[in-house]
């Protein structure tokens, strides 16, 4: 579908289990075309990763198996055993415009296989026959050229509006012609899924306007596009792998209140991408998803039970840790995990800073100072930022209360000082009167001993008159 350079994010596709994605686009029938691909989260990544990997390693392979059950003119096929039903694999033809078969060789011709007419630049026109019950995904993907699709006015599977095709079902835009002329274009209401590759690589497209009825934005919709912003519906609950790669010029990013997956690479190398809201309901971010964007920080509410790795802090070749890159989330949730996952199978480790979102206000900002390590200035480990705080929290609360507790003891003390001092004074008063009193009795023993003295002598005088 595209050929990249070794150091876009197809590198990715070196670190996955190729045979998990093979058995999951046998899953999906993409092989024949027979079946709409699943979104279910990771089943829709095969047809990015599988035709991407082996381009990444210099070969071509087709979506389809190698050896066709037959060719007619400008056409190859298969044929279903069960239903005997036909499906095109390939064109070679040069036309510029064509009107898909309706039978090949007296088979009837059902669908049109995934990536049938990938890379056929001469085409301008496509007619899909009413016999076409099935189109596989990125059908059309490359055809630089392709100015218009239309239907057979009795087919009772797709239809053409405007020259853009689309499934009847369920009003699905199936493919917009990538040459066609206009620069804006509105997605028709009660249209619920952008298929794969449907707006890929539309380089006249600077606007796209979605409706509120959209559910499911499919892998490589919007990849490698022009437009500069686009509004994403508060409606949509899946936007899937590769969806909005590349889309370097949007700078203005408002993801759905209801959205619940993001895929593989879904945001890669989406460099005008500085910053953005995750929605509470998600619960799966796959792989890459936003490798190689201007993001510095991130934070990832708690309803978020899957990350893929690399998913957030890695420069485009998905090895180069973006420096200082903060993670913030609930204390024990993915985030956390995410910050220091490691896988040894494919040598797989971030070494990334995680802040609680109650610590956000106190750390935001402090990720450009010098010299930052992964680690030391933001938060030491995985939850440093939040143990430093909360140690900080306790020994200012121990140091507050202590110094309460000191100065209740002073004025404690202090009160019984007083309160001693005042029953000091109240004893010596008594003392002193008893001294006074002691003073007197003295006093007065000592008058009352001179009438004794003087009685003595009297005496005294009166036996010597006798003895005379």
């Amino acid at each position: 579908m595209h050929d990249f350079d070794s150091g876009e994010i197809c590198t990715v596709l070196e670190k996955e289990d190729l045979q998990l994605k093979f058995f999951e686009r046998q899953e999906a029938s993409v092989s024949s075309g027979r079946n709409i691909p699943m979104k279910h989260p990771f089943f829709s990544l095969l047809s990015a990763s599988l035709l991407l990997g082996s381009l990444a390693v210099g070969t071509v392979v087709s979506a389809i198996p190698a050896a066709a059950d037959g060719t007619s003119g400008d056409y190859t096929y298969e044929v279903d055993e069960e239903t005997l039903k036909g499906y095109i694999t390939g064109y070679t033809g040069k036309d510029k415009e064509i009107t898909i078969p309706e039978e090949l060789d007296g088979t009837v011709i059902a669908g049109i296989s995934a990536d049938t007419f990938y890379n056929c630049d001469t085409l301008e026109k496509i007619t899909i026959p009413a016999s076409i019950t099935e189109i596989g995904e990125s059908a059309f993907y490359d055809c630089d050229n392709l100015k218009e699709f239309a239907v057979a006015d009795d087919s009772e599977t797709y239809y053409a509006k405007d020259g853009v095709l689309f499934r009847t079902k369920d009003d699905c835009l199936m493919a917009y012609p990538p040459a066609a002329t206009a620069t804006s274009y509105t997605v028709p209401d009660g249209c619920k899924e952008l298929y794969y590759a449907a707006f890929g690589k539309c380089n006249n497209l600077e606007e796209i306007t979605l409706p509120d009825s959209l559910l499911y934005i499919d892998d490589w919709v919007f990849a490698y596009d022009n437009i500069d912003h686009i509004a994403i519906p508060d409606s949509v609950v899946e936007i899937c792998d590769y969806a909005f790669a590349y889309c370097e010029n949007i700078t203005e990013w408002t993801l759905p209140s209801s959205l619940t997956y993001i895929g593989n690479a879904t945001f890669a190398g989406c460099t005008g991408m500085t910053e953005v809201v995750l929605p509470n309901n998600l619960t799966t971010i796959g792989q890459a998803a936003f490798t190689g964007t201007g993001l510095k920080e991130i934070t990832i509410p708690s309803s978020v039970e899957e990350i893929g790795y690399s998913a957030f802090g890695y420069e485009t070749d998905m090895t180069t840790a973006v420096k200082n890159f903060v993670i913030y989330g609930q204390s024990g949730s993915a985030a956390q995990r995410y910050a220091s996952d490691s896988d040894d199978t494919y040598g797989y480790k971030n070494s990334f800073s995680f802040v609680t979102v109650q610590d956000a206000s106190k750390v935001r900002g402090g990720r450009d100072s010098e010299n930052l390590s992964d680690s030391e200035e933001i938060s030491g480990t995985t939850e440093a930022a939040a143990s430093t705080d909360s140690e900080s929290k306790k020994s200012g609360f121990n140091s507050k209360y202590l110094l309460l507790g000191i100065s209740g003891l002073v004025l404690v003390i202090g009160a019984i000082l007083v309160i001693l001092g005042l029953r000091s004074g109240k004893k010596t008063e008594p003392d002193s009167t008893e001294s006074d009193s002691d003073s007197e009795s003295n006093s007065n023993s000592d008058s009352d001993a001179t009438p004794s003295e003087e009685d003595s002598t009297e005496k005294q005088d009166e036996q010597t008159e006798d003895a005379e």
